[in-house]
């Protein structure tokens, strides 16, 4: 007589709940299958913007902390550069992942059916640098990559700009990936029947969506928007519109501290940028030429919200030893070079960085000051005819010498400073009417003024 064994509910619920729990660990450690963690609150102090160059298609960094005057780090220059592929960063896109952990996204060139990617845990240190061919099999390009969180499904979904078959007709793709390293096959997210590009994906607080684009057809050129309910679309209702004409590269973020979005965008042909601001993702508003200051040479970007800890790190890690000199006589008035000419302006100067030198030591005498600009690098501040410009450096004494200055007690107020003359001992740098000049200042109080500065 054969005895079979008799167990109760309980201790079947139990030990099967316990195999299902171990077999489910096993296959998510052996296949992947964990989706993108929760991500922490963070408590946000500043903004990381990326770009890259016209000039050198790298990885640059600037910092703002409120979203609308940035400082370059790293003197301005790269903090990245790309080792294969093309060996080029283009339309640099930075996510924060749900882990804690970032991932780089960028254009590889002009006709790659690739994107490149890195990783990083604290946006100083990119790992795993990797080609991804994301798109259809007929495709000639994949343009500005980005990525946003997909709640839906908890994974990621990237999207770009790709033109298929050899026509000029873009249209926005997307693919999901929960790694990073695999991702699904490519579908077609937004195509209104015309060429589009540069896709912004942002959420609203409501839990919609509205995707910025760029318009590509000849006569536009220009920005429009679109909503949809799901993050993976469909995007319908265009509205636009939403920037002027010859622009390119919508950047859109929120502001930490307000109900208000910034969006920057690049005016391509001209070499130079142009932001507006809503409290709705509908109704743009444009900011004057002077309400903002983003980093000289900046092409196509992405802006990152950080916390105060990693403003702190990057600051640390690409230190920006970069001076600027407030005029003691005229408070608010900065010292810079306008067409390679010395002068005093007042705030806020565009760009920022014709008012920040790096402070080396002295062309002519390694104890005394040589003043390089930021956004020329190789140029000085020197004195020619006693007026004060800024010229390449030619390596030449004279050019050494009139280069040189001692950094002494200001004239004024010795908790300030003044610029003496290396070669011309009796003369200092001086304002006079907003103009830098080298000259031997008298015992009036405001001519020492003139010549005082406060380092900033």
């Amino acid at each position: 007589m054969h005895t079979k064994s008799i167990w109760k509910a309980s201790e079947i619920n139990r030990r099967t709940l316990l195999c299902i729990g171990l077999c489910l660990a096993l296959l998510a450690s052996v296949f992947g299958f964990t989706g993108p963690a929760k991500a922490t609150t963070e408590t946000y102090a500043g903004y990381l913007f990326a770009y890259f160059k016209t000039d050198c298609e790298c990885l640059f960094y600037a910092t703002s902390d409120d979203g609308l005057h940035w400082s370059a780090l790293n003197n301005g220059q790269p903090v990245l550069n790309a080792t294969i592929g093309n060996k080029s960063i283009r339309d640099p896109y930075i996510i924060r992942k749900q882990d804690g952990g970032f991932q780089l996204l960028s254009t590889n060139s002009w006709e790659s059916r690739s994107i490149l990617l890195w990783d990083s845990n604290n946006l100083i240190n990119w790992t795993n640098e990797r080609l991804a061919e994301i798109t259809p099999s007929n495709a000639n390009n994949a343009w500005a990559p980005q990525a946003i969180y997909n709640p839906a499904s908890n994974n990621y979904m990237v999207y770009w700009s790709t033109r298929t078959d050899g026509n000029w007709h873009h249209r926005i793709y997307k693919s999901f990936t929960t790694d990073f390293q695999t991702f699904s096959a490519p579908e077609v997210m937004y195509d209104p029947g015309y060429t589009v590009i540069d896709a912004d994906i942002v959420p609203k607080p409501d839990g919609t969506y509205v995707m910025i684009f760029k318009d590509e057809r000849d006569g536009y050129k220009q920005m429009y928007s679109v909503t949809s309910n799901s993050v993976s679309g469909p995007y319908s209702n265009m509205t636009g519109p939403i920037t002027p004409s010859g622009t390119e590269g919508p950047t859109t973020f929120k502001l930490n501290d307000q109900q208000k979005w910034v969006m920057y965008y690049d005016f391509y042909s001209d070499g130079h940028f142009g932001a507006s601001h809503s409290t709705e993702l509908a109704n743009w508003t444009a900011y004057g030429s002077g309400d903002f200051q983003v980093p000289t040479g900046a092409r196509h970007n992405s802006v990152l919200p950080i916390t105060q800890a990693e403003m702190d790190a990057l600051k640390a890690q690409y230190p920006t030893t970069v001076t600027r000199w407030e005029s003691a006589r005229h408070p608010g008035y900065f010292a810079r070079h306008y067409n390679y000419v010395g002068r005093i302006d007042a705030e806020p100067i565009s760009p920022i960085e014709d008012s920040q030198f790096v402070m080396k030591p002295g062309l002519a005498d390694p104890n005394a000051v040589s003043f390089e600009s930021i956004n020329f690098p190789g140029y000085y501040l020197r004195h020619s005819s006693f007026e004060i410009k800024l010229n390449a450096d030619d390596g030449s004494q004279a050019f050494k010498e009139d280069a040189t200055f001692y950094k002494v007690a200001g004239l004024s107020d010795s908790t300030k400073v003044s610029f003496k003359s290396y070669n011309y001992p009796t003369r200092y740098i001086r304002q006079s009417n907003f103009i830098l000049k080298v000259e031997a200042i008298t015992n009036n109080n405001n001519a020492k003024k003139d010549a005082t500065f406060i380092q900033r």
